[in-house]
């Protein structure tokens, strides 16, 4: 599967991912099924 046009939802987790580590953060994915939540969080979190 191809992972298309996501570079804002990216940035966004990125920034959620950083201020994580300065303070407690709870970070909730919630789209559509089947469109890529999993893949989104696996390559932000790298």
């Amino acid at each position: 599967m191809k992972f298309y046009d996501r570079e804002s939802e990216q940035q966004t987790l990125r920034n959620v991912l950083r201020q994580s580590r300065r303070e407690a953060r709870m970070t909730v994915l919630m789209e559509r099924r089947r469109i890529g939540k999993t893949e989104l969080s696996v390559r932000c979190g790298d």
